[in-house]
């Protein structure tokens, strides 16, 4: 029913000639528009009443008036399919080739509804059959995608071109095969159809049956000849590779079974069919293409294998299913070397690796490029149970690496955690005095990375309290990083405080000496805060340092402050303050006070700075 309507409207929409001759005879306007700006005339072709349609044409009412989107009474009639009103409109002067505001004509709409004897008339009226909507689809692409056979074959005896695209790049014969009518696909072929049409994505027909599962699709297309080994632009993939990747094995068994398809085809990437299978995990697609000679020793473009990949995913019924069919565990990759049994060390995938370990033949200590065993990269990860399953499956504690010259206790060392470092001092034998190839030892690494626990656990153990490495001994070190938990272990270990480093520098020394430059530099940095503004906010950087919450709360509504800061310019000319000036813009930033306000500045760095070095300093000079 229309709304805000006259009473013309009202009698045209409700098949009462009568009213509408008794309203016309009384001036009623025959042209005037509802709230949709439907005028009388477009109500009498959507109510299907020809003769009231014929009295309003006859009382001049415009054949070629639109609604709000666009269509004329014409469009209408040819939707409902109502000849005689569409044969009146015409008679009456109505344009055969009008648009909607989506670029429709009157033949797309009776395309679309199927009212072939619509579509004969508007075609014998001078309807263009080649006129496209905003989408670029012409009647052609309608009659083809909803299977009106009868219509495809009356708009290609009118000159519809059978191989125009629409703006996805898609033909008629595309919008068939989504229908999947066969006996339209059979016209457009006979007129002329590319079966292996491509879209703008360089996918054909055959790939869209592939990721759609369409079985029936893929045994016409294949039985129309189509080229099974088209591949599409973003992945270079054929619909092999499609129907792999996306595990439709009905589609693929199809697929192997035509003639011509080549099996080991590779995409963009160096990837074959067989590898999109591995890579989503369809171990039945994996297993139908093994059967049909697929290689299963492939390697990509960095020469990774399929059981690579499938440790990368810890996808454990891939690796099976693998290994099942004899793939080789010792090809290794190009980057690092590495075989599937590092990924799956270095990934912490005990399962997969308990699996690994079963396979016959496989070797626990092959290194990689670099020299480093499974056993080096679980060490480095802390990884337990992985560490635990390669010593049970008899790893090597003592291969050392070719990049740094360390054992698997120096890689363990090197995490911030003990526990493989503690299960490898456990094994009867393991020399803990070790250096790599920069003379260090494991007790070097846990000193740098402050690990008291291990600092404790290596001297127990036999460790060489003053070994000397790259930089010192592990005092050094210890003294450097400012940890004081492991600086008190190696003193009351009896560590010698006197020793030098290749610098010439004792442990005190490299402390003091330290202590010497950062006060310097915090002096300079301080005299230059006190004379630089912050913008033009006439702020010095000092003054914002030192201001407590009362005076961060009122810089808190200063924009040209927090827009200057907020550049972040400070980080590079205050390095030993940047710390506490980002304290105290974070206060500003946030909008409320979360920290204390910092005292006035009377020495220089952070305060964690300031607690480190003097308890370094304190620690050290008790044994002095």
């Amino acid at each position: 029913m229309c709304y805000k309507c006259t009473l013309l409207h009202i009698a045209a929409h409700c098949n009462l000639e009568n009213m509408v001759n008794a309203l016309l005879a009384k001036g009623a306007d025959v042209d005037a528009e509802d709230e949709d700006k439907k005028s009388p005339l477009y109500c009498a072709a959507e109510s299907g009443n020809v003769n009231i349609v014929n009295t309003l044409l006859k009382n001049s009412s415009n054949a070629n008036i639109t609604n709000q989107v666009g269509a004329t009474p014409l469009h209408c009639a040819a939707f409902f399919g109502y000849v005689d009103i569409v044969d009146a409109l015409l008679k009456s002067g109505a344009d055969v080739n009008a648009n909607d505001e989506d670029g429709k004509t009157p033949l797309h709409y009776a395309t679309e509804s199927g009212h072939a004897n619509v579509v004969k008339v508007l075609l014998k009226h001078g309807s263009n059959a080649n006129a496209k909507s905003q989408g670029g689809a012409t009647s052609l692409h309608y009659a083809a995608l909803f299977g009106y056979v009868n219509i495809v074959n009356a708009l290609l005896a009118k000159g519809a071109k059978v191989c125009v695209i629409d703006c996805g790049g898609k033909t008629p014969l595309y919008w068939a095969a989504l229908c999947g009518d066969m006996d339209v696909i059979d016209a457009l072929l006979a007129a002329g159809a590319n079966i292996n049409v491509t879209d703008f994505d360089g996918k054909t027909l055959l790939h869209w049956a592939a990721e759609g599962n369409d079985i029936e699709m893929a045994k016409m297309l294949l039985a129309r000849g189509i080229d099974v080994n088209i591949v599409d632009n973003e992945h270079g993939g054929t619909a092999l590779h499609w129907a792999a990747g996306s595990g439709h094995i009905g589609v693929l068994k199809i697929l192997l079974a035509a003639k011509d398809m080549d099996i080991h085809v590779i995409d963009h990437y160096g990837n074959t069919p067989l590898y999109w299978a591995v890579l989503c995990g369809y171990t039945d697609v994996i297993d139908a293409l093994l059967v049909e000679g697929a290689n299963i020793n492939v390697t990509d473009f960095d020469g990774r294998t399929l059981l690579h990949w499938a440790v990368e995913d810890n996808d454990i019924n891939v690796v099976r299913v693998l290994l099942a069919r004899d793939i080789d565990v010792k090809i290794v990759d190009n980057e690092h070397g590495g075989t599937a049994l590092h990924w799956a060390a270095r990934s912490g995938y005990l399962e997969v690796l308990k699996t690994l370990l079963t396979v016959k033949g496989v070797d626990v200590n092959i290194v990689d490029r670099y020299g480093g065993t499974a056993l080096h990269l679980a060490a480095s990860y802390d990884y337990v149970e992985i560490v635990k399953a390669l010593l049970a499956a008899g790893a090597d504690i003592n291969i050392i690496d070719g990049r740094h010259g360390g054992a698997a206790l120096h890689w363990a060392a090197g995490s911030d955690r003990s526990r493989v470092a503690k299960i490898l001092l456990a094994i009867e034998g393991i020399n803990v005095n070790v250096v790599d190839k920069y003379g260090d030892t494991a007790l070097h690494r846990a000193a740098e990375h402050g690990n008291a626990e291990l600092v404790k656990a290596l001297l127990e153990k036999g460790a060489e309290v003053d070994a000397i490495g790259h930089d010192g001994t592990s005092l050094h070190y210890a003294v450097l990083y400012n940890c004081i938990d492991v600086i008190k272990v190696l003193l009351a270990a009896g560590a010698d405080i006197s020793l030098r480093n290749r610098g010439g520098q004792a442990p005190i020394g490299l402390s003091a000496g330290c202590i010497k430059q950062l006060l310097k530099d915090a002096v300079n940095e301080l005299y230059r805060m006190r004379n630089q503004t912050i913008g033009s906010t006439g702020i010095s950087f000092y003054e914002f340092l030192q201001a407590d919450k009362v005076k961060l709360a009122s810089y808190t509504y200063n924009d040209k402050l927090y827009e200057k800061l907020k550049e972040g310019r400070y980080k590079k000319a205050y390095p030993i303050y940047t710390s506490m000036i980002e304290d105290q813009y974070k206060i500003i930033e946030r909008k409320h006070l979360e920290k204390k306000a910092l005292k006035p500045l009377g020495c220089f760095g952070t305060f964690d700075e300031h607690r480190q070095v003097k308890e370094t300093w304190e620690v050290l000079n008790e044994h002095v």
